[in-house]
């Protein structure tokens, strides 16, 4: 796989299966173990996985995404391959649990302040000049 591994670095496709060969299954590792598990076939992995395709059928990439455990995949896919998806839909870059965490305790952070001075409009009826400065 030395060669065909220099090709390869890089492409999504390739990164998701051996990424998936040391979470999932080993037998990811090779593309003929890969064919058989997501039942898509070896010749059309190398295809995929060195850019001679250009074109990935979006069932292929559906299989890999899903037998990979990766549905970033499908994002990069739809983000930069389709068509459409280039249009209409925003890449996402894989984030971590810890990033994602403190990114949803930051959010959170104001939320009860906001809460607050929500209630206190509702009561009185009145958007007061103080309130609406704090509205910033």
């Amino acid at each position: 796989m030395g060669r065909d591994a220099a090709k390869a670095a890089g492409n999504p496709y390739f990164e998701a299966r051996l990424e998936a060969a040391k979470r999932i299954n080993e037998q990811f590792s090779s593309r003929e173990g890969a064919s058989a598990l997501i039942g898509v076939s070896a010749d059309s992995l190398a295809k995929y996985e060195s850019n001679v395709c250009k074109t990935v059928p979006p069932e292929s990439v559906w299989a890999m995404a899903t037998g990979y455990g990766a549905p970033e995949l499908l994002n990069w896919y739809c983000s930069t391959q389709c068509p459409i998806g280039r249009q209409t839909v925003c890449p996402v870059a894989p984030k971590s649990l810890e990033q994602v965490t403190l990114g949803l305790i930051h959010l959170l952070a104001g939320v009860d302040d906001m809460q607050m001075a929500l209630i206190n409009i509702t009561y009185d009826g009145v958007i007061g000049a103080d309130e609406m400065a704090g509205m910033d």
